[in-house]
């Protein structure tokens, strides 16, 4: 009798995974080191029977296969290249437990930046994605717990749309950037409120710009930066005494939240000919009181923000582009100040009894600097300003406390020559 040898049966060795995914949850699990010609062997195991999804991309974001079914997704082939590879988990109706198991020992789960927000009806948010390089892969995911439909829009810094999303649950984003930039994620709703996270990788810092409202929060601990007596760099003039009463007036009402400080401008930056920089061990929360003219913080950040301070041969204009008005002007002679509309029309003011101010909220993602500037247009706008803010700074009106900026005007309502919060009025915000 012929006797067949015995073949060699032995089962392939798998390495396991676990998670758990929840309703309009995204997972991302990445497979490395696989050569070309290896026989890849990738089964995620469920405890569902409901409809979900996954899909297997090369490291380059090109589909590699994709499953929408309940139960058990498989993927088997041969490896063409040398690459690592990205697995999305996806479900949009149930919540399960899955254990990936892989012939591949390097499998891990990608970590994710998060932040959490509430977006109400008719509202917009606006959040920042920093620093992303050329060539990053750019994972970007806003989960909710809704199913109505609602909007997100991914723009360049200078608004050129990179995508758009118009439908309920859970809006991805996944791309290689193609371009060292900030990229601006715009959420929108018009039918429902809801909760959401963001979950995005290759971003240094996600963080909404701040607004108004956050003076009390984010610069509760602030160092107060005033302007020196004496000019200095390309600073005509020194400051004035009223700049300083005005931060005293601010500091005593955030002290209630915090313990703000106080420095010099030239103790915190230096110039260098062309640039203010900021000085080691410079403060990551800065007020700035005092225009552009007698303030180097405010000088060097005058350019980033929407509203911009400007000094021409015969009028200081204070550009503003929002709520009908497109610029406010103080000219030398005859002293005026007068607002040029958006409609082409003018309204003049006398400036012995009315002045203007800027105050704006800004994160700066280069140097990791929480940047609050008050600049009135002359001192009493400054002086003003700060009395307005400490006046409101327990609960600001709605329009404001939303607001990155704001433009303020002061009419001197008893004729004393002296600016107080009640005497000034919101002209303008931003956005």
């Amino acid at each position: 009798m012929a006797v067949l040898s015995m073949l060699s049966i032995a089962p392939v060795n798998a390495y396991e995974v676990s998670g758990v995914l929840s309703v309009e949850e995204v997972d991302y699990w990445w497979i490395y080191n696989v050569n070309e010609g290896d026989l890849v062997l990738l089964v995620v195991e469920t405890d569902t029977t409901c409809m979900w999804e996954s899909r297997l991309y090369y490291s380059n974001l090109t589909l590699l296969g994709e499953t929408f079914q309940g139960d058990t997704h498989i993927y088997e082939f041969i490896s063409d290249k040398a690459d690592d590879y990205l697995l999305r988990l996806y479900t949009e109706y149930c919540s399960f437990n899955y254990t990936i198991e892989s012939k591949y020992q390097n499998i891990s789960e990608q970590l994710m930046y998060t932040n959490a927000g509430v977006l109400s009806v008719e509202e917009v948010d606006y959040w920042w994605i920093y620093n992303v390089n050329e060539g990053d892969l750019v994972l970007l995911v806003v989960e909710t717990d809704t199913t109505c439909m609602w909007e997100s829009r991914l723009y360049y810094s200078n608004l050129t749309l990179l995508g758009e999303t118009f439908q309920g649950d859970t809006h991805i984003y996944e791309f290689i950037s193609d371009k060292a930039d900030d990229y601006l994620l715009r959420l929108y709703t018009e039918y429902c409120s809801f909760n959401y996270t963001i979950e995005c990788i290759a971003c240094m810092r996600v963080t909404p710009p701040p607004e108004i409202k956050d003076l009390k929060t984010a610069w509760k601990n602030a160092t107060f930066v005033l302007g020196t007596s004496e000019p200095y760099g390309p600073l005509p003039w020194g400051a004035l005494i009223d700049d300083t009463i005005g931060s005293i007036d601010l500091a005593v009402a955030l002290a209630s939240y915090g313990t703000p400080t106080s420095a010099f401008d030239v103790e915190v930056l230096e110039w260098n000919g062309t640039r203010f920089n900021w000085k080691p061990g410079s403060p990551s929360t800065v007020i700035a009181v005092g225009g552009t003219a007698v303030n180097l913080v405010s000088y060097e950040y005058n350019s980033y923000t929407h509203f911009k301070l400007s000094v021409a041969g015969e009028y200081v204009e204070l550009n503003v582009d929002a709520d009908g008005i497109d610029h406010i002007r103080l000219y030398f002679s005859p002293q005026r100040y007068v607002i040029h509309c958006a409609n082409g029309s003018d309204v003049q003011y006398d400036s012995e009894e009315n002045d203007f101010a800027e105050v704006y909220a800004y994160y700066d993602a280069v140097d990791d600097k929480y940047v609050f500037l008050v600049m009135g247009i002359c001192a009493e706008g400054t002086i003003g300003a700060c009395r307005y803010l400490a006046d409101n700074l327990h609960s600001f009106p709605t329009d404001v406390a939303n607001a990155e900026g704001i433009i303020l005007r002061w009419y001197d309502t008893d004729m004393d020559g002296i600016a107080r919060g009640n005497e000034m009025t919101v002209v303008a915000t931003y956005p």
